[in-house]
Protein backbone atom coordinates (compact mmCIF):
# COMPACT_ATOMS: atom_id res chain seq x y z
CA UNK A 1 0.00 0.00 0.00
CA UNK A 2 2.87 2.42 0.58
CA UNK A 3 4.52 1.83 -2.44
CA UNK A 4 0.83 2.36 -4.36
CA UNK A 5 0.67 5.89 -2.39
CA UNK A 6 4.34 6.75 -3.27
CA UNK A 7 3.56 5.64 -7.32
CA UNK A 8 0.39 7.82 -7.40
CA UNK A 9 1.93 10.91 -5.69
CA UNK A 10 5.18 11.13 -7.71
CA UNK A 11 4.08 9.70 -10.89
CA UNK A 12 0.57 10.32 -11.29
CA UNK A 13 0.02 13.30 -9.67
CA UNK A 14 -0.97 15.20 -12.89
CA UNK A 15 -2.55 12.30 -14.14
CA UNK A 16 -6.00 10.00 -13.17
CA UNK A 17 -5.61 6.57 -11.96
CA UNK A 18 -7.59 4.08 -11.59
CA UNK A 19 -9.50 4.35 -8.00
CA UNK A 20 -12.08 1.72 -8.29
CA UNK A 21 -13.93 -1.38 -10.39
CA UNK A 22 -17.62 -1.34 -9.69
CA UNK A 23 -19.92 -4.12 -10.52
CA UNK A 24 -23.32 -4.73 -10.15
CA UNK A 25 -25.41 -3.87 -13.31
CA UNK A 26 -26.72 -6.29 -15.43
CA UNK A 27 -26.60 -4.85 -19.02
CA UNK A 28 -25.20 -1.23 -20.30
CA UNK A 29 -24.90 1.55 -18.04
CA UNK A 30 -26.66 4.91 -19.40
CA UNK A 31 -26.57 7.73 -16.42
CA UNK A 32 -24.86 8.68 -13.46
CA UNK A 33 -25.67 11.60 -10.75
CA UNK A 34 -23.18 12.62 -8.02
CA UNK A 35 -24.95 13.23 -4.46
CA UNK A 36 -23.93 15.54 -2.06
CA UNK A 37 -20.00 16.39 -1.88
CA UNK A 38 -18.63 13.76 -3.63
CA UNK A 39 -20.53 11.55 -0.81
CA UNK A 40 -22.31 8.99 -2.68
CA UNK A 41 -23.20 7.61 -6.66
CA UNK A 42 -25.87 6.86 -7.97
CA UNK A 43 -25.92 4.86 -11.13
CA UNK A 44 -28.93 3.64 -13.55
CA UNK A 45 -28.99 1.49 -16.61
CA UNK A 46 -31.01 -1.48 -18.65
CA UNK A 47 -31.66 -3.33 -15.82
CA UNK A 48 -34.66 -0.88 -14.06
CA UNK A 49 -32.88 -0.23 -10.98
CA UNK A 50 -30.68 2.46 -9.38
CA UNK A 51 -27.47 1.73 -7.27
CA UNK A 52 -26.10 3.78 -4.46
CA UNK A 53 -22.29 3.78 -4.60
CA UNK A 54 -20.28 5.37 -1.28
CA UNK A 55 -17.14 6.97 -2.88
CA UNK A 56 -15.34 6.57 -0.03
CA UNK A 57 -15.69 2.57 0.38
CA UNK A 58 -16.55 1.98 -3.01
CA UNK A 59 -19.16 -0.43 -1.97
CA UNK A 60 -23.15 -0.25 -2.84
CA UNK A 61 -25.23 0.74 0.27
CA UNK A 62 -29.02 0.73 -1.39
CA UNK A 63 -30.49 -0.46 -4.75
CA UNK A 64 -33.66 1.66 -5.73
CA UNK A 65 -35.84 -0.48 -7.50
CA UNK A 66 -39.57 -0.43 -8.67
CA UNK A 67 -41.67 -3.27 -7.06
CA UNK A 68 -44.50 -2.57 -9.87
CA UNK A 69 -42.50 -3.45 -12.75
CA UNK A 70 -43.50 0.15 -14.30
CA UNK A 71 -40.29 1.97 -14.64
CA UNK A 72 -38.48 0.40 -17.48
CA UNK A 73 -34.67 0.90 -18.16
CA UNK A 74 -33.28 4.12 -16.34
CA UNK A 75 -32.58 6.90 -18.55
CA UNK A 76 -31.67 9.90 -16.67
CA UNK A 77 -30.53 10.96 -12.99
CA UNK A 78 -30.11 14.12 -11.47
CA UNK A 79 -29.42 14.83 -8.11
CA UNK A 80 -31.08 18.43 -6.51
CA UNK A 81 -29.98 19.61 -3.24
CA UNK A 82 -27.61 20.46 -1.06
CA UNK A 83 -25.07 18.08 0.58
CA UNK A 84 -27.20 16.04 3.90
CA UNK A 85 -30.54 16.26 2.00
CA UNK A 86 -32.28 16.63 -1.19
CA UNK A 87 -34.05 15.00 -4.15
CA UNK A 88 -32.76 12.19 -6.39
CA UNK A 89 -34.79 12.80 -9.53
CA UNK A 90 -34.89 9.61 -12.53
CA UNK A 91 -36.31 9.17 -15.96
CA UNK A 92 -37.10 5.94 -17.19
CA UNK A 93 -37.73 4.27 -20.67
CA UNK A 94 -41.40 4.21 -19.83
CA UNK A 95 -42.15 7.81 -19.47
CA UNK A 96 -42.23 7.77 -16.05
CA UNK A 97 -40.41 10.14 -13.83
CA UNK A 98 -39.57 9.30 -9.94
CA UNK A 99 -38.87 10.93 -6.96
CA UNK A 100 -37.25 9.89 -3.72
CA UNK A 101 -36.14 11.94 -1.08
CA UNK A 102 -32.62 11.07 1.21
CA UNK A 103 -34.39 11.15 4.33
CA UNK A 104 -30.78 10.16 6.22
CA UNK A 105 -27.20 9.99 5.10
CA UNK A 106 -27.82 7.15 3.10
CA UNK A 107 -31.60 6.31 3.32
CA UNK A 108 -33.87 7.16 0.43
CA UNK A 109 -37.43 7.38 0.06
CA UNK A 110 -39.87 7.47 -2.86
CA UNK A 111 -41.83 10.29 -2.57
CA UNK A 112 -43.25 10.32 -6.24
CA UNK A 113 -43.56 8.37 -9.25
CA UNK A 114 -45.82 9.48 -12.18
CA UNK A 115 -46.35 8.83 -15.22
CA UNK A 116 -45.52 12.50 -17.33
CA UNK A 117 -44.94 11.33 -21.10
CA UNK A 118 -46.41 8.19 -22.82
CA UNK A 119 -45.59 4.54 -21.77
CA UNK A 120 -43.77 4.48 -25.89
CA UNK A 121 -41.76 7.61 -25.04
CA UNK A 122 -38.80 8.05 -22.63
CA UNK A 123 -37.78 10.38 -20.54
CA UNK A 124 -34.24 11.67 -22.15
CA UNK A 125 -32.84 14.28 -19.88
CA UNK A 126 -33.82 16.02 -16.81
CA UNK A 127 -32.56 19.40 -15.78
CA UNK A 128 -32.59 21.55 -12.50
CA UNK A 129 -32.38 25.52 -12.06
CA UNK A 130 -31.80 26.28 -8.60
CA UNK A 131 -32.24 29.96 -9.21
CA UNK A 132 -36.23 29.56 -9.43
CA UNK A 133 -36.67 26.05 -8.29
CA UNK A 134 -37.84 24.90 -12.00
CA UNK A 135 -36.83 21.63 -13.89
CA UNK A 136 -37.26 21.14 -17.27
CA UNK A 137 -37.61 17.46 -18.67
CA UNK A 138 -38.01 16.04 -22.11
CA UNK A 139 -39.38 12.89 -23.88
CA UNK A 140 -38.13 10.68 -26.70
CA UNK A 141 -40.69 12.29 -29.29
CA UNK A 142 -39.86 15.94 -28.64
CA UNK A 143 -41.48 17.23 -26.03
CA UNK A 144 -40.29 19.21 -23.13
CA UNK A 145 -42.30 20.29 -20.16
CA UNK A 146 -41.37 22.47 -17.34
CA UNK A 147 -42.60 22.24 -13.19
CA UNK A 148 -42.08 23.45 -10.17
CA UNK A 149 -41.26 22.95 -6.96
CA UNK A 150 -43.82 23.58 -4.59
CA UNK A 151 -41.15 23.88 -1.17
CA UNK A 152 -38.67 21.59 -2.46
CA UNK A 153 -40.67 18.55 -3.05
CA UNK A 154 -42.96 18.49 -0.34
CA UNK A 155 -46.34 16.61 -0.20
CA UNK A 156 -48.96 16.06 -1.03
CA UNK A 157 -47.81 17.56 -4.39
CA UNK A 158 -44.25 18.08 -4.58
CA UNK A 159 -44.55 19.24 -8.57
CA UNK A 160 -46.39 21.74 -10.44
CA UNK A 161 -46.63 21.99 -13.89
CA UNK A 162 -46.43 24.96 -16.04
CA UNK A 163 -46.26 24.51 -19.20
CA UNK A 164 -45.63 21.89 -22.43
CA UNK A 165 -43.88 22.82 -25.53
CA UNK A 166 -43.64 20.13 -28.56
CA UNK A 167 -40.73 22.25 -30.76
CA UNK A 168 -39.88 19.45 -33.19
CA UNK A 169 -39.79 15.39 -33.35
CA UNK A 170 -36.31 15.16 -33.02
CA UNK A 171 -35.00 12.98 -29.81
CA UNK A 172 -33.59 15.71 -27.40
CA UNK A 173 -30.47 14.73 -25.59
CA UNK A 174 -29.66 17.60 -23.53
CA UNK A 175 -31.55 20.37 -21.59
CA UNK A 176 -29.52 23.14 -20.10
CA UNK A 177 -30.61 26.63 -18.44
CA UNK A 178 -28.75 29.90 -19.03
CA UNK A 179 -29.18 33.33 -17.93
CA UNK A 180 -29.74 32.65 -13.97
CA UNK A 181 -32.49 30.09 -15.33
CA UNK A 182 -34.86 32.55 -18.16
CA UNK A 183 -33.68 30.71 -20.63
CA UNK A 184 -33.61 27.10 -21.48
CA UNK A 185 -31.81 25.61 -24.37
CA UNK A 186 -32.53 22.01 -25.77
CA UNK A 187 -30.14 20.33 -27.89
CA UNK A 188 -31.39 17.67 -30.26
CA UNK A 189 -30.38 14.13 -31.69
CA UNK A 190 -28.98 13.50 -35.58
CA UNK A 191 -31.02 17.33 -36.67
CA UNK A 192 -28.50 19.69 -35.23
CA UNK A 193 -31.25 21.74 -33.89
CA UNK A 194 -30.21 24.05 -31.11
CA UNK A 195 -33.64 25.92 -29.90
CA UNK A 196 -33.47 28.38 -27.46
CA UNK A 197 -36.51 29.12 -25.02
CA UNK A 198 -37.22 32.05 -23.20
CA UNK A 199 -40.40 31.48 -20.16
CA UNK A 200 -42.09 32.56 -18.19
CA UNK A 201 -44.49 31.01 -15.01
CA UNK A 202 -47.10 30.38 -17.74
CA UNK A 203 -45.94 29.91 -20.97
CA UNK A 204 -42.41 29.41 -23.25
CA UNK A 205 -41.14 31.97 -26.23
CA UNK A 206 -39.05 30.48 -28.75
CA UNK A 207 -36.60 33.02 -29.02
CA UNK A 208 -34.67 31.74 -32.04
CA UNK A 209 -33.40 28.16 -33.29
CA UNK A 210 -30.28 27.62 -34.89
CA UNK A 211 -29.01 24.36 -36.95
CA UNK A 212 -25.32 23.51 -35.94
CA UNK A 213 -22.91 21.71 -38.75
CA UNK A 214 -22.86 17.90 -37.40
CA UNK A 215 -25.52 15.80 -35.65
CA UNK A 216 -26.19 16.06 -31.78
CA UNK A 217 -24.78 12.59 -29.92
CA UNK A 218 -24.35 14.16 -26.24
CA UNK A 219 -23.76 18.20 -24.73
CA UNK A 220 -22.61 19.69 -21.98
CA UNK A 221 -22.30 23.31 -20.51
CA UNK A 222 -19.67 24.55 -18.68
CA UNK A 223 -20.25 26.33 -15.28
CA UNK A 224 -19.73 29.39 -15.91
CA UNK A 225 -21.87 28.88 -18.96
CA UNK A 226 -19.52 30.41 -21.32
CA UNK A 227 -18.94 26.94 -23.31
CA UNK A 228 -20.78 24.00 -25.00
CA UNK A 229 -19.21 20.44 -25.77
CA UNK A 230 -21.25 18.33 -28.73
CA UNK A 231 -20.51 15.00 -29.18
CA UNK A 232 -20.97 15.45 -33.11
CA UNK A 233 -21.17 11.43 -33.51
CA UNK A 234 -18.35 11.58 -36.23
CA UNK A 235 -15.56 12.61 -35.81
CA UNK A 236 -15.08 13.68 -31.91
CA UNK A 237 -16.16 16.36 -29.74
CA UNK A 238 -16.61 19.84 -30.81
CA UNK A 239 -16.47 23.37 -28.69
CA UNK A 240 -19.14 26.32 -29.12
CA UNK A 241 -18.98 29.58 -27.32
CA UNK A 242 -22.57 29.56 -25.84
CA UNK A 243 -25.44 30.71 -28.04
CA UNK A 244 -23.08 30.00 -31.67
CA UNK A 245 -23.68 27.50 -34.34
CA UNK A 246 -19.96 27.44 -35.06
CA UNK A 247 -17.42 25.50 -32.89
CA UNK A 248 -13.93 27.47 -31.87
CA UNK A 249 -12.49 23.88 -31.39
CA UNK A 250 -12.48 20.25 -33.28
CA UNK A 251 -11.21 17.51 -30.93
CA UNK A 252 -10.55 14.69 -32.70
CA UNK A 253 -11.90 11.33 -31.18
CA UNK A 254 -11.17 8.03 -33.80
CA UNK A 255 -15.03 6.37 -34.34
CA UNK A 256 -15.19 3.04 -36.09
CA UNK A 257 -19.58 3.18 -35.73
CA UNK A 258 -21.97 5.56 -35.16
CA UNK A 259 -22.92 5.85 -31.52
CA UNK A 260 -23.90 8.88 -29.35
CA UNK A 261 -20.24 8.73 -26.97
CA UNK A 262 -20.83 10.40 -23.54
CA UNK A 263 -19.01 13.97 -23.34
CA UNK A 264 -18.72 16.05 -19.72
CA UNK A 265 -16.51 18.94 -18.96
CA UNK A 266 -14.24 18.60 -16.06
CA UNK A 267 -11.91 20.43 -13.83
CA UNK A 268 -14.44 23.41 -13.40
CA UNK A 269 -14.69 23.78 -17.10
CA UNK A 270 -10.82 23.36 -18.04
CA UNK A 271 -10.87 20.03 -19.43
CA UNK A 272 -13.25 17.71 -21.41
CA UNK A 273 -13.81 14.35 -21.23
CA UNK A 274 -15.92 11.40 -22.98
CA UNK A 275 -16.42 8.00 -23.94
CA UNK A 276 -15.82 6.06 -27.44
CA UNK A 277 -16.78 2.99 -29.49
CA UNK A 278 -13.23 1.06 -28.77
CA UNK A 279 -12.85 1.01 -25.29
CA UNK A 280 -11.01 4.51 -24.55
CA UNK A 281 -11.97 7.63 -22.49
CA UNK A 282 -10.43 10.57 -23.78
CA UNK A 283 -9.30 13.49 -21.80
CA UNK A 284 -8.49 16.89 -23.86
CA UNK A 285 -7.01 20.54 -22.49
CA UNK A 286 -9.06 23.03 -23.33
CA UNK A 287 -6.05 25.81 -22.70
CA UNK A 288 -4.37 24.80 -25.46
CA UNK A 289 -5.92 22.26 -26.45
CA UNK A 290 -4.52 18.58 -26.77
CA UNK A 291 -4.86 15.75 -26.09
CA UNK A 292 -3.80 15.14 -22.18
CA UNK A 293 -4.95 11.74 -21.44
CA UNK A 294 -6.47 8.55 -22.67
CA UNK A 295 -7.47 5.92 -20.05
CA UNK A 296 -9.09 2.28 -21.37
CA UNK A 297 -12.02 0.50 -20.03
CA UNK A 298 -12.95 -2.52 -21.53
CA UNK A 299 -11.80 -4.06 -25.01
CA UNK A 300 -11.38 -2.28 -28.45
CA UNK A 301 -15.68 -3.23 -28.79
CA UNK A 302 -16.44 -1.64 -25.61
CA UNK A 303 -18.80 1.40 -26.06
CA UNK A 304 -18.78 3.71 -23.90
CA UNK A 305 -22.00 6.17 -23.68
CA UNK A 306 -22.35 7.49 -20.16
CA UNK A 307 -19.33 9.53 -18.14
CA UNK A 308 -20.01 11.97 -15.72
CA UNK A 309 -17.34 14.65 -13.98
CA UNK A 310 -17.21 16.07 -10.68
CA UNK A 311 -14.49 18.15 -8.60
CA UNK A 312 -14.25 18.85 -5.26
CA UNK A 313 -11.24 20.86 -2.77
CA UNK A 314 -9.19 17.44 -2.75
CA UNK A 315 -9.90 15.00 -5.76
CA UNK A 316 -10.94 15.41 -9.14
CA UNK A 317 -13.18 12.49 -10.08
CA UNK A 318 -14.76 10.85 -13.24
CA UNK A 319 -16.67 8.19 -13.81
CA UNK A 320 -17.34 5.77 -16.93
CA UNK A 321 -19.69 3.34 -17.32
CA UNK A 322 -19.52 0.95 -20.35
CA UNK A 323 -22.81 -0.62 -22.37
CA UNK A 324 -21.69 -4.56 -22.86
CA UNK A 325 -23.80 -7.26 -20.93
CA UNK A 326 -21.23 -7.22 -18.33
CA UNK A 327 -21.37 -3.81 -17.99
CA UNK A 328 -18.57 -2.41 -15.30
CA UNK A 329 -17.95 1.37 -13.61
CA UNK A 330 -14.58 2.81 -13.49
CA UNK A 331 -13.69 5.06 -11.40
CA UNK A 332 -11.00 7.66 -11.88
CA UNK A 333 -8.77 9.86 -9.60
CA UNK A 334 -6.74 13.01 -10.08
CA UNK A 335 -5.77 15.14 -6.52
CA UNK A 336 -6.07 19.06 -6.99
CA UNK A 337 -3.06 21.33 -6.96
CA UNK A 338 -4.39 22.31 -3.17
CA UNK A 339 -4.47 18.68 -2.30
CA UNK A 340 -0.81 18.02 -3.72
CA UNK A 341 0.77 21.38 -2.11
CA UNK A 342 -0.96 20.33 1.14
CA UNK A 343 0.02 16.82 1.00
CA UNK A 344 3.94 17.97 0.39
CA UNK A 345 3.86 20.00 3.31
CA UNK A 346 2.64 17.01 5.44
CA UNK A 347 5.38 15.31 4.02
CA UNK A 348 7.50 17.47 5.33
CA UNK A 349 6.12 17.93 8.54
CA UNK A 350 6.24 13.88 8.39
CA UNK A 351 9.73 13.94 7.96
CA UNK A 352 11.53 16.38 10.36
CA UNK A 353 9.38 14.42 12.68
CA UNK A 354 11.08 11.59 11.84
CA UNK A 355 14.08 13.34 12.06
CA UNK A 356 13.33 14.84 15.65
CA UNK A 357 12.45 11.44 16.80
CA UNK A 358 15.93 9.48 14.91
CA UNK A 359 17.63 12.79 17.47
CA UNK A 360 15.19 12.04 20.24
CA UNK A 361 16.18 7.76 20.09
CA UNK A 362 19.77 8.38 19.37
CA UNK A 363 20.20 10.55 22.20
CA UNK A 364 18.43 7.98 24.82
CA UNK A 365 20.34 5.22 23.64
CA UNK A 366 23.29 7.37 24.45
CA UNK A 367 22.16 8.49 27.71
CA UNK A 368 21.32 4.59 29.18
CA UNK A 369 25.30 3.38 27.79
CA UNK A 370 27.37 6.06 28.87
CA UNK A 371 28.78 4.05 31.23
CA UNK A 372 29.94 1.56 28.61
CA UNK A 373 31.67 3.97 25.91
CA UNK A 374 32.63 7.05 28.23
CA UNK A 375 35.48 5.45 29.93
CA UNK A 376 36.71 4.36 26.23
CA UNK A 377 36.00 7.98 24.48
CA UNK A 378 37.74 9.81 26.88
CA UNK A 379 41.14 7.73 27.14
CA UNK A 380 40.83 8.17 23.03
CA UNK A 381 40.01 11.91 23.64
CA UNK A 382 43.08 12.67 26.19
CA UNK A 383 45.63 10.99 23.65
CA UNK A 384 44.65 13.10 20.65
CA UNK A 385 47.28 15.86 21.44
CA UNK A 386 50.17 13.23 21.61
CA UNK A 387 49.12 11.64 18.90
CA UNK A 388 48.54 14.69 16.82
CA UNK A 389 51.96 15.92 17.87
CA UNK A 390 53.71 12.13 17.07
CA UNK A 391 51.60 12.97 13.21
CA UNK A 392 53.31 16.36 13.04
CA UNK A 393 56.55 14.95 14.10
CA UNK A 394 56.46 12.41 10.84
CA UNK A 395 55.33 15.02 8.80
CA UNK A 396 58.43 16.80 9.58
CA UNK A 397 61.71 16.32 7.29
CA UNK A 398 64.60 14.64 8.91
CA UNK A 399 67.06 17.74 10.21
CA UNK A 400 69.66 18.73 8.15
CA UNK A 401 72.45 21.35 8.57
CA UNK A 402 71.50 25.13 8.33
CA UNK A 403 72.14 26.21 4.45
CA UNK A 404 72.49 30.05 4.07
CA UNK A 405 70.65 30.76 0.77
CA UNK A 406 73.18 33.14 -0.28
CA UNK A 407 76.51 31.00 -1.34
CA UNK A 408 79.65 31.28 1.16
CA UNK A 409 82.46 33.02 -0.62
CA UNK A 410 84.81 30.73 0.71
CA UNK A 411 83.25 27.63 -1.36
CA UNK A 412 82.05 26.15 -3.97
CA UNK A 413 79.73 23.71 -2.08
CA UNK A 414 76.30 23.06 -3.40
CA UNK A 415 72.73 22.80 -1.44
CA UNK A 416 71.72 19.06 -1.80
CA UNK A 417 68.46 18.21 -4.11
CA UNK A 418 66.16 17.64 -1.56
CA UNK A 419 67.11 20.76 0.59
CA UNK A 420 66.10 22.72 -3.37
CA UNK A 421 63.29 20.93 -3.62
CA UNK A 422 62.33 21.89 0.11
CA UNK A 423 63.38 25.48 -0.67
CA UNK A 424 60.97 25.80 -4.02
CA UNK A 425 58.32 24.34 -2.45
CA UNK A 426 58.20 26.30 0.52
CA UNK A 427 58.91 29.73 -1.51
CA UNK A 428 55.47 28.91 -3.52
CA UNK A 429 53.77 28.04 -0.54
CA UNK A 430 54.40 31.26 1.15
CA UNK A 431 54.76 33.18 -2.17
CA UNK A 432 58.59 34.51 -1.77
CA UNK A 433 60.88 36.01 -4.30
CA UNK A 434 63.55 33.41 -6.13
CA UNK A 435 66.61 32.45 -4.69
CA UNK A 436 69.01 35.32 -4.25
CA UNK A 437 72.91 34.28 -4.83
CA UNK A 438 76.22 36.47 -4.51
CA UNK A 439 78.23 36.52 -7.19
CA UNK A 440 81.54 39.00 -8.01
CA UNK A 441 80.27 41.43 -4.40
CA UNK A 442 76.36 41.26 -5.90
CA UNK A 443 73.59 39.90 -5.01
CA UNK A 444 71.98 37.84 -8.34
CA UNK A 445 68.83 35.78 -9.30
CA UNK A 446 69.64 31.98 -9.07
CA UNK A 447 67.51 29.73 -11.38
CA UNK A 448 67.04 27.11 -9.03
CA UNK A 449 66.51 24.39 -11.86
CA UNK A 450 69.84 25.25 -12.68
CA UNK A 451 71.19 24.42 -9.38
CA UNK A 452 71.68 20.67 -9.62
CA UNK A 453 73.73 21.43 -12.53
CA UNK A 454 77.65 21.78 -12.01
CA UNK A 455 78.82 25.41 -12.19
CA UNK A 456 82.40 26.70 -13.67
Amino acid sequence: MCLERFWRSIYLRNSYFLRAKLGGHRGPINCFAFIGELELLASGGDDECVHIWDLKTFLCTETLTDSGGCWGQITCLTWIGNLHSGLLCIGTGRGRLVVFRRKRQSQFIEILDTQIFDTGSSVEAIKFDPNQQRMAVASHNGKVKMFRFNKEGALPTPLVALWTVNPTQAIPRALHFLNNGEDLITFHLESGELHRFCYDSQTAALKYSRAMKSPIGNADLDELNKNIVVDNINSGYDIYPTGRSIPTYALEVPATRKHIRGVVFCENGLSVVGGSDHGKIYIFNLKSPQLNQVMIQGNQTTLIQAVASRSSEERHLIVSGSSDNKSHICIWEKPTKRALQQRKREEERRGEMILLFTLLVFNFILAITWKAWFPAFKTEFKSLPSKFQNSIKDLNPLPRPNIDFVQRSTGDSQPSEIEILEDRILRKILQMPPQLTKQDSSLQIKDVALIGGKQD
